[in-house]
């Protein structure tokens, strides 16, 4: 263990003597002064005012589909402020025939929308950023990043600010300008001004063209136009900005039931779900770069239900954070390990086993002070059945160590029952730049509960939670990634979330990327190997063992075809339940699966994702498929679906079959009214979901919901008792809010 712990730590002292000569034309330009207007504009997405013409354009240079050439359109994008907003405006020369956009519904996001966009580094950290997203419809997206744009999704949509956007088609081509309140942004100020990071683009979706501000080469894979370490540093003068309370009320009414079969009854008993409520959310500023959230009779109402899914593991499965809440600035509270495992999990306060848990409300801080990133959430669930009323509370502090992207930080968790009873987990992380795209990232993490004595082994002997990764962030040339995670028996994080426990782990990571030559029609090809071993903490005997090398294809059309094997060896200590009518036993396997996944171009307004599996699994051989279409009939209308069908034949079981399918259908009016139609199904679970949801967003802050949603059984369950209808509601929601100075 120690020899492994020094090998891990022995590039702190490399990142030591680097971090200060780590320099990188990219991320070492001279900060640009921003121009601040001197008179106001006409807001009509025109960009008729010669106030404008005094504003220097950004010279913007190619990212797709090839690197650094002269745009091939030309785009007219300029940036500036007053004392109250910072403004963009963008004329983008077309043909007005080849301007292209499929929704007016705010907070869509895809290739198939012609697009301009802002995106600023607020704090100027290197790490988080805000995107403000405006398409030729006038529909408009923003979007928090976090984690420098590293990883599979790391982006939130969930997040709003509060913002304006005007746009128009013309001879020319099309038009926009926006304006983001500067109430609306978290900064730094400093006597000289605030600093900021900003990246702009346009895309142009018949041709898959991105021209980009500043030059950002592609070489850390899709996400690179949007990574915040390589933005343009942006000044702009001291600004005395008034902090507003957005105050915003809600009122609430609710009509419906559900069937529960308590333990031993004849037949289920209907409960009705009536419901007449009000709350209310507050945001302030409390300062330039530190905002609060303050929560009171919380209601969640009108976010989408999750997707039906088919476990096809013996782990836990990970859903995403949908709730607005918890997600300005999330990445602060984030302390992750490997794979989706997090000391801290929001979906603990809210939500047990599925279920929706009413909260009495809560407060939140999140913001920096100096160099330091601040979050702190407080939270109280009610009683429901056999739930107790709970808090939920998270301090975390993190703090910048250089001048490159690294930092050093702690968490605490606690978990408090209405007798003083609760678990906490608490610990310490780093990451460090330690040259160019070497990243070495450290957590050491424990948890104890109140009922635990300070005398027990328990603690903290076997109550650690260690990882460690050596990894390279590059996607193009030699790429590599080491790590080592420790999870011990009693190890708990009771806010937290974890896949498995007690076990150690060792991973690697080796991969080769490259862009095919100009002419070809290839852009990028990806050939990568992922090897992971865990071994249990009991005896130390290996419990699992996944090898997995995949070879990625990528088109300059976007098309992608991905052919992939996993050799998967599991020591199942402990038989688990595939399905209510299959047990996988207790013994050793070694599966095997291979799989084909392709991409169709996402840029047109029909494209599809095919998925095919085969292979040994558990004693039984798999057959997978699946396929998401996405039809976008008209600007007002976009059909979208998924279906997979997975089969095992087993040679002692039944075979297991599973059906899973989602229809979407979204209609937008215009931006401010839009509908969304939700149906899925899960043959395994037996059941159907449907969910209605149309939304009235007058202006930011002020909306209308009309929500309707159902459970329905495919035929009864328990012993034939529950009905066909498990449960219906319909629910209608406002939101006002008020802007106090």
């Amino acid at each position: 263990m120690k020899a492994i712990l020094i090998f891990l730590l022995a590039p702190f002292s490399l990142y030591c003597q680097t971090s200060l000569d780590n320099t990188n034309p990219l991320t070492h330009r001279a900060p640009l002064q921003l121009a601040k207007l001197q008179n106001p504009i006409e807001f009509d997405g025109k960009i008729s005012e010669g106030e404008w013409d005094d504003i220097t354009t950004l010279t913007m240079t190619s990212h797709w589909p090839l690197f650094n050439e002269k745009p091939n359109k030309e785009t007219l994008f300029r940036v500036a402020y007053d004392e109250k907003f910072i403004y963009f405006s963008a004329l983008c020369y077309d043909d007005p025939k080849d301007v292209q956009f499929s929704t007016f519904e705010r907070d869509i996001w895809n290739l198939t929308l012609d697009q301009v966009t802002l995106i600023l580094d607020t704090y100027n950290d290197n790490e988080n950023g805000v995107i403000f997203v405006v398409t030729p419809g006038g529909s408009r997206v923003d979007v928090s990043l976090f984690n420098d744009a590293q990883g599979d999704e790391p982006v939130d949509l969930s997040w709003n600010s509060y913002w304006e956007a005007r746009t128009t088609i013309h001879e020319q081509g099309w038009s926009a300008e926006a304006r983001i309140p500067l109430t609306s942004l978290r900064f730094q100020p400093e006597s000289e001004g605030a600093t900021m990071g900003l990246i702009v683009y346009r895309y142009t979706a018949q041709k898959k063209q991105m021209d980009l501000y500043p030059a950002i080469p592609p070489d850390w894979g899709f996400w690179s136009f949007i990574k915040v370490s390589k933005a343009q540093d942006v000044v702009i003068e001291p600004q005395s900005t008034k902090r507003p309370w957005f105050v915003s009320p809600y009122a609430l009414a609710a009509a419906g039931y559900h069937h529960e079969l308590p333990e031993g009854a004849a037949s289920p008993n209907k409960l009705n779900d009536n419901k007449l409520t009000a709350g209310l959310d507050v945001q302030h500023a409390i300062t330039e770069n530190m905002n609060l959230d303050l929560t009171f009779n919380t209601d969640f109402a009108q976010v989408e239900a999750d997707d039906q899914v088919v476990n096809l593991s013996r782990f836990s499965l990970f859903f995403p954070e949908k709730r607005k809440f918890f997600l300005e600035r999330s990445s602060i509270m984030n302390f992750g390990f490997e794979n989706n495992n997090r000391l801290f999990y929001s979906r603990r306060i809210g939500i047990a086993e599925g279920t929706l848990v009413p909260l009495w409300g809560g407060a939140r801080v999140v913001g920096r002070l100096g160099d330091y990133d601040l979050g702190a959430l407080s939270m109280q669930s009610r009683k429901k059945g056999d739930l107790a009323s709970e808090n939920f509370s998270v301090l975390r502090l993190r703090k910048k160590v250089s001048s490159g992207n690294s930092y050093v930080g702690g968490i605490m968790t606690a978990r408090t029952g209405p007798k003083g009873e609760s678990q906490m987990a608490y610990g310490l992380d780093g990451i460090f730049n330690l040259f160019k795209n070497d990243y070495l990232k450290i957590n050491v993490a424990n948890s104890w509960a109140s009922q635990d004595s300070l005398s027990s082994d328990k603690f903290p002997g076997d109550r650690k939670r260690l990882y460690a990764l050596w990894e390279n962030r590059s996607s193009v040339g030699f790429n590599y990634a080491l790590s080592y995670s420790q999870v011990d028996r009693h190890y708990d994080p009771a806010m937290g979330f974890e896949e498995r426990f007690n076990y150690k782990a060792i991973g690697n990571k080796l991969a080769y990327g490259w862009f095919a030559s100009e002419s070809a029609a290839l852009r990028l090809v990806d050939l990568a190997l992922k090897n992971t071993l865990y071994f249990s903490n009991n005896n130390g005997q290996l419990e699992s063992h996944l090898l997995s090398p995949t070879l990625n294809f990528e088109w300059k059309k976007s098309n992608k075809l991905q052919l992939a094997y996993m050799r998967f060896y599991d020591r199942v200590l402990t038989p688990f339940e595939l399905s209510d009518e299959i047990t996988i036993p207790a013994k050793k396997y070694v599966n095997h699966e291979f799989s084909l996944k392709y991409d169709t171009p996402p840029v047109g307004f029909l494209n599809c994702i095919f998925l095919g599996k085969m292979g040994r699994f558990y004693d039984g051989d798999l057959y997978s498929i699946s396929i998401t279409p996405n039809y976008t009939i008209s600007k007002y209308l976009t059909i979208s679906g998924f279906y997979a069908y997975n089969r095992v034949s087993f040679s002692q079981n039944p075979d297991y079959k599973a059906h899973v399918a989602r229809l979407k259908i979204s209609t937008s009016l215009n931006v401010r009214l839009s509908m969304n139609a939700f149906v899925q199904m899960n043959s395994l679970a037996k059941l159907s979901v449907a969910n209605f949801r149309l939304r009235y967003n007058q202006r930011d802050g002020n909306d209308f919901f009309l929500v309707y949603n159902a459970v329905l059984n495919h035929h009864a369950r328990h012993d034939e008792l529950l009905p066909f209808d498990d449960s219906q509601a319909v629910i209608v929601k406002y939101v006002h809010t008020f802007f106090v100075d």
